[in-house]
């Protein structure tokens, strides 16, 4: 017997709503448009993404190392938005219990930004 997953709405629209936003930004990245940052345009200072366009333009052209003097966060998060990418065109299901594996370490990702932005503070990206 089968089993059914159940998954809330919330879960399925922040799924596809991570999925339109990666492909927003690869869309702007093609055709060269550098959004400026609104935290650094009003706070002046950097955020944990600041450099991440030019990091992921860096990842397009196979340039690993330039994209993490971009942003560090530039190459895991691309790699994991792939994968869930890939897995959701084959088998939603699948990508919903992964986005769930990974949202249950939020922490992690919350060090992992925290760290971002003091380096991106520090190297006044």
């Amino acid at each position: 017997m089968q089993m059914e997953h159940h998954y809330s709405n919330v879960q399925k629209k922040i799924l596809i709503l991570s999925i339109y936003m990666s492909l927003i930004l690869i869309f702007l990245i093609c055709i060269n448009l550098n959004p400026p940052c609104l935290i650094k345009t009003i706070f002046h200072i950097s955020c944990p993404a600041c450099g991440m366009t030019r990091a992921v333009k860096e990842i397009l052209k196979f340039n690993i190392i330039t994209s993490f003097s971009y942003n560090i966060l530039a190459f895991p998060i691309i790699l994991i938005l792939a994968y869930v990418f890939i897995v959701n065109i084959f088998n939603t299901s699948k990508a919903i219990e992964i986005f769930k594996k990974i949202s249950k370490h939020y922490y992690i990702v919350i060090i992992l930004i925290i760290i971002s932005w003091f380096i991106n503070i520090y190297r006044g990206i």
